[in-house]
């Protein structure tokens, strides 16, 4: 917990302004229900580009949502290529986790970005709505700015872990689902994994391979390219962006409900995640309903979201 004039400062502000660049500072921020709209603003590894993820008034969209597309952006988004690489010959090594690594930056380049970042600053507080962008510099010293995706996230409680799904994502697999009919499809849901604060947020997923097998009330995912894309992903995200599962789609009027096959897809996912201490799911999707059964250590909880729910 805070002491407590920190937490009451965060409390009577009108504005939180992470600078830290720290993963473990945002997700705090974001997970306390007290604090006053919060804003990060980082340099990449490189510091070649500035991201700037602002919460709405409301807080409805968190920095850990924010986040969570921010990395769903970077695994498709071939405009940003490269963004949380660093060159070895420039990385400063100072601990030995995966993302300790940081960079010598330029104090010209800082004087760029420090101008774009109070300009951004004030842009976003004078908006009630959440804001995700980045400026991207090119070595001639051009800046380019990206906008990110700031879509909401619903959210349900099992056991006690919070399973967060971004509505954009929900709204494309429906739409992969009704674009496959009267076949079934599927593929593989990426997610943002914190252990600490027991938080699952599903923001991604890979298109079925090609020599995947559809056919009514039947898919099998197929496995050709997967390894390299996955691959892929874990660089752009630098690890953020992890498999946490399996989805599928049921056709018109059958219910999002488990069939044995589906057990026994589940039942895989347990065997391969056993000892792993990591959460996993698997999860349907119906004409109406998204459903998901969630495993961690042998135990498993089922969810569901209606798809036509109002999202706020």
């Amino acid at each position: 917990a805070l002491p407590e004039p920190a937490a009451e400062a965060l409390k009577d502000s009108d504005l939180i302004v992470d600078m830290s660049a720290s993963v473990a500072v945002s997700r705090t921020l974001a997970l306390n229900e007290n604090a006053a709209r919060c804003v990060s603003l980082f340099f990449n590894p490189s510091a070649s580009d500035l991201v700037m993820l602002a919460e709405d008034a409301k807080r409805a969209r968190s920095l850990l949502d924010l986040e969570a597309s921010y990395y769903a952006e970077l695994s498709v988004n071939a405009d940003l290529a490269g963004h949380l690489h660093v060159a070895d010959e420039t990385g400063v090594r100072f601990g030995n986790g995966c993302r300790d690594v940081t960079a010598r930056t330029s104090p010209d380049k800082v004087a760029i970005f420090g101008g774009l970042a109070v300009q951004g600053l004030r842009s976003a507080s004078a908006s009630s709505d959440a804001v995700a962008k980045i400026w991207r510099t090119t070595p001639d010293g051009a800046v380019k700015i990206i906008g990110l995706p700031t879509p909401p996230f619903r959210s349900r409680r099992v056991g006690d872990w919070d399973v967060r799904w971004s509505d954009e994502l929900v709204t494309r697999l429906s739409a992969q689902r009704r674009a496959d009919l009267p076949n079934e499809t599927g593929g593989i849901l990426l997610g943002l994994v914190d252990f600490e604060r027991r938080q699952i947020c599903v923001s991604a997923a890979i298109d079925p391979p090609p020599d995947s097998v559809k056919k009514p009330h039947y898919f099998e995912r197929g496995k050709t390219g997967l390894e390299a894309r996955l691959r892929s992903v874990g660089q752009a995200t630098a690890g953020q962006l992890r498999y946490v599962g399996e989805w599928h789609s049921h056709p018109d009027g059958w219910a999002a409900t488990p069939s044995d096959d589906d057990d026994a897809l589940f039942a895989t996912l347990a065997a391969l995640f056993r000892g792993t201490g990591e959460p996993y799911l698997m999860s349907i999707v119906s004409e109406a309903v998204l459903f998901w059964r969630f495993g961690l250590n042998g135990e498993a909880f089922d969810a569901r979201l209606e798809l036509h729910s109002k999202v706020l």
